[in-house]
């Protein structure tokens, strides 16, 4: 089968050298899509590999309020839009599935969801936790295909050691719960360390983070990472995720669980499908300080047996194979004729 898959648009590379989940999901969709025997061609910006065919395209995505189409949209449409059995469109704003329903709508298109927000999945898409098929889908048809992303499970080595401490690795911005987080080590003293870039230096500025970060000893900001957040997240004690949007899929929590760190997140969005409170980390009910750090003592006096579990449930929920094999059943779904949302 002939796919062409198009991931993140705005800059980042594929995979991406630091932060950045949706390209690192599309890297990994691909690369299995190719080991299966499939024809697969990435759409990426400069920077990217993969062992398929790779096509550059170019930089920066325009969301659908602002009415100009995309460069990259009108390259794939003049150069690529009839080559191909099935695409994915797996960039951000979904711009040129929206094209395509206007211009090519005999093309078989599929739409991951990444954002809480219908505007940017137009149409196919697949969700990947039960609480986007109310936030996507304004008619909730019944054949809407639901399936938890997915990992390459065996690039991840469990720890089941003690940990050294809290660690959040995402983009320190206010949605994703920075200020909440650093407040809670600031007021308890729990050794904290941030990875992931700035969202803006005049919120960084502006919440109290980067005061924190200069006064306090326990609290540390590293800058971005990238492969090494593996070895980080293994030998952390925990993994914070405080977001307050409804994450739809949350890939730092995926890989917190494969390397055997439970997630400490906040009762919203994805994390009540994949965390069991005690278990394998601990959602909590409220953005209090003194609750986040009642969560970091619980995940701290269960050591091993919440390591374990967090690892087993990566193994059951996550699995690579599965998550494709469930692309491969949309194809077939696509190329019979069906369509969804």
């Amino acid at each position: 089968m002939k796919i062409g898959i198009i991931s993140e648009t705005y800059g980042r590379p594929t995979p991406p050298v630091g932060y950045g989940g949706i390209a690192a999901t599309i890297h990994d969709i691909s690369e299995e899509l190719v080991r299966r025997g499939h024809e697969v061609v990435l759409f990426a910006t400069e920077g990217s590999w993969t062992s398929g065919r790779l096509v550059l395209i170019p930089g920066g995505d325009v969301p659908l309020r602002q009415k100009v189409v995309p460069e990259y949209v009108l390259f794939l449409a003049a150069n690529y839009i009839n080559g191909f059995d099935v695409w994915i469109d797996g960039s951000h704003h979904k711009r040129f599935a929206r094209y395509c329903m206007e211009h090519y709508p005999e093309e078989n298109v599929l739409c991951p969801a990444w954002n809480p927000n219908s505007e940017d999945s137009p149409c196919n898409t697949v969700v990947q936790s039960p609480h986007m098929v109310d936030k996507q889908l304004l008619n909730k048809p019944d054949n809407t295909p639901f399936f938890f992303a997915a990992i390459p499970l065996w690039e991840y080595e469990p720890s089941y050691g003690p940990g050294d401490g809290g660690v959040s690795i995402n983009v320190l911005s206010e949605y994703k719960g920075t200020d909440l987080l650093v407040a809670s080590a600031a007021r308890h003293g729990f050794p904290l360390k941030l990875y992931g870039p700035i969202s803006s230096d005049s919120w960084y500025k502006a919440s109290g983070v980067q005061d924190k970060v200069e006064r306090y000893s326990n609290i540390r900001y590293m800058g971005e990472c990238g492969p090494e957040r593996i070895d980080i997240l293994r030998n952390a004690t925990a993994s914070f995720t405080l977001s307050v949007w409804p994450e739809p899929g949350s890939r730092v929590s995926l890989e917190s669980f494969a390397c055997g760190c439970p997630v400490i997140a906040l009762e919203c969005g994805c994390f009540p499908y994949y965390i069991e409170s005690g278990v394998n980390g601990v959602l909590c009910k409220s953005r209090d300080p003194d609750t986040i750090y009642e969560a970091y003592l619980e995940v701290e006096s269960a050591g091993r047996r919440m390591r374990e579990a967090a690892r087993k449930t990566a193994e059951e929920k996550f699995n690579l194979g599965v998550y494709v094999d469930n692309w491969e059943n949309l194809f077939q779904r696509m190329i019979r004729g069906e369509r969804w949302a």
